[in-house]
């Protein structure tokens, strides 16, 4: 079986991988692991400091540790997944990097190739990889994010329109495991 899917990337479509690529893409968990890290580290070298000054117990340090976790660790991740967001953003939406436009994908029973602006020949840009290669894929509505751990940053976009049923029983039938957002209880 081979699916063809042709579609235009906008600027919305962009906004929307950058979101996804935040939430799911392995190279992503691992800057926001990182980022994590470094404010423990540094909320840790400024209560030590403070706690010294005011001279208290143990107990005092880590109600001081605590409080700046709290109140660094909240909007510090809402400021990185913003930035981190923007940047994807920037980068997609330059005119040299091609993903605005024409796109064409074929899904086929050994690999998926995609091409950006297929009629600009100057321009065109070819992807291919193997369903070996691909790990995981995530839906949103008529769009999917195909993810692999072994390629960091590699991550087809594919919009399905009409064909988004076909799409993903196609993705399942090709052995790759579908992720969605967990829903959280409040």
């Amino acid at each position: 079986m081979v699916i063809e899917l042709n579609y235009i990337k906008n600027e919305g479509d962009v906004q929307r991988f950058a979101e996804n690529y935040y939430e799911y893409s392995p190279s992503s968990k691992k800057s926001q692991k990182r980022f994590l890290l470094s404010l423990i580290i540094v909320s840790l070298i400024v209560a030590y400091p403070l706690h010294k000054l005011l001279g208290e117990g143990p107990l005092f340090y880590f109600l001081l540790l605590f409080i700046l976790l709290v109140v660094c660790l909240i909007p510090g991740l809402k400021m990185h997944k913003k930035d981190t967001i923007k940047h994807i953003n920037k980068t997609f939406t330059s005119k040299y990097t091609g993903i605005l436009g024409e796109h064409k994908a074929i899904l086929g029973n050994q690999d998926i190739h995609l091409t950006y602006l297929p009629n600009n020949f100057k321009q065109r840009k070819n992807m291919t990889s193997k369903w070996e290669e691909m790990d995981f894929y995530n839906r949103d509505k008529d769009h999917f994010f195909i993810y692999s751990y072994s390629y960091n940053r590699l991550t087809y976009h594919l919009i399905a329109g009409s064909q988004s049923e076909e799409v993903d029983n196609f993705l399942t039938a090709k052995g790759l495991v579908k992720k969605s957002k967990k829903l959280r209880v409040v």
